[in-house]
């Protein structure tokens, strides 16, 4: 997902807004101290943060098989 979005900043892979915001979107999530459950809880508070992951890859998983395809 992150070479994905690097080729695509370098203008090497070219892909939908809906993917680049999806995957912007997970990031930004996963940096910033506003969840929906603290990460300072133990276990729980990054199960919300590899929730929003495992969803965004799994709505991005036909461009991420294509990139993957690309890169061999």
């Amino acid at each position: 997902m992150f070479g994905l979005l690097g080729d695509w900043l370098s203008g090497t892979y070219k892909v939908s807004t809906g993917t680049i915001l999806a995957i912007l979107g997970a990031v930004i999530y996963f940096v910033t101290p506003i969840d929906a459950i603290a990460d300072f809880i133990p276990v729980l508070g990054w199960m919300d943060d590899a929730a929003v992951f495992t969803l965004v890859i799994n709505q991005i998983r036909a461009e991420l098989d294509r990139y993957k395809e690309r890169k061999r």
